[in-house]
């Protein structure tokens, strides 16, 4: 049996930069993995199928779309993918994307394809903005609509979250009519913000990375959603430095002591994990060829 890890991410940076001509919206943004995590793991099976407490067909879930993506047209040994769940869905932790990418490389490895990373990547792509992310295994600046990743030589930093789960999913869509609902109004402070959280992260400096926290989409959707706004004043309140998890509707609060966190998680209004922020966590064992540091080339 092949075994994975399947990551959450959490943006600690996040800014929309306006519509592409292809209708997707550029971003800048800055993931970081943490400890709660999915697994996933692969069976000998004589077609390819998954097990997933969501329930979808095949080719209706991520992981396996990814599994159909790399088969190809290729006749290859069937494969039974078990995934067990930890992470919400549509909470704005990228459970669904960390999926794709662990059965993207626990397949390559049963099928012994030893597919070049840079093709790995491709598919990642096409399967969605987040997946790419999580073939790397180290904390990453994404640009474009998510696909351009540059990794960020982040040094040891002890960070922690409390993540509140409000029970009420934004759906990305939504989140993203607000935002143009509301304008997109250029932030000089923001640009300067994500300089300032690399340098902070490449430094090892917790309290810089807590002050360059940044998230576009707060505003519209706490305005929208009163569970998110409740959450994220609860998590100011006990002294955390609260931010919208991706779209939503996940809040966390952080800090550099856990204690802080496990007290608010103690107290949180809506169910509550404490994590822990990871500069690097398991993916590719291959090199991934990919630049460093910041690009400004959304």
């Amino acid at each position: 049996m092949i075994q994975r890890s399947a990551p959450a991410k959490l943006n600690l940076y996040l800014r929309t930069r306006g519509l592409r001509a292809d209708g997707f919206h550029n971003l800048n943004t800055v993931m970081v993995a943490l400890d709660l995590a999915d697994s996933l793991s692969i069976e000998p099976s004589s077609t390819l199928k998954l097990s997933s407490p969501l329930g979808l067909p095949l080719d209706e879930d991520l992981a396996g779309r990814a599994a159909l993506a790399l088969q190809g047209n290729r006749q290859l040994p069937g494969a039974h993918l078990h995934i067990r769940k930890i992470i919400p869905s549509g909470g704005g932790l990228g459970g669904g994307s960390s999926n794709a990418a662990a059965a993207l490389l626990a397949l390559d490895r049963y099928w012994q394809l030893n597919t070049p990373f840079s093709h790995l990547m491709k598919l990642a792509a096409e399967l969605g903005s987040d997946v790419p992310f999580f073939l790397t295994g180290e904390t990453c600046l994404a640009q474009g609509r998510g696909e351009k990743l540059s990794l960020i030589n982040a040094q040891k930093i002890e960070l922690f979250g409390c993540l509140l789960f409000p029970g009420q999913p934004v759906a990305t869509p939504d989140a993203y009519r607000w935002l143009d609902e509301d304008g997109l109004a250029e932030d000089p402070a923001a640009e300067e913000g994500l300089k300032n959280l690399i340098d902070a992260l490449e430094k090892g400096d917790s309290e810089g990375v807590l002050a360059s926290r940044y998230n576009s989409f707060t505003e519209p959707v706490r305005r929208r959603v009163d569970v998110v706004n409740e959450g994220l004043q609860f998590l100011k309140s006990v002294g955390l430095h609260e931010l919208l998890c991706g779209s939503g509707s996940t809040v966390v609060g952080l800090s550099n002591q856990v204690e802080s966190c496990r007290v608010a998680a103690e107290n949180a209004p809506f169910p509550a994990q404490v994590v822990r922020l990871m500069g690097t966590f398991p993916a590719s064992s291959k090199g991934t060829g990919l630049p460093k540091g910041y690009h400004d080339r959304a």
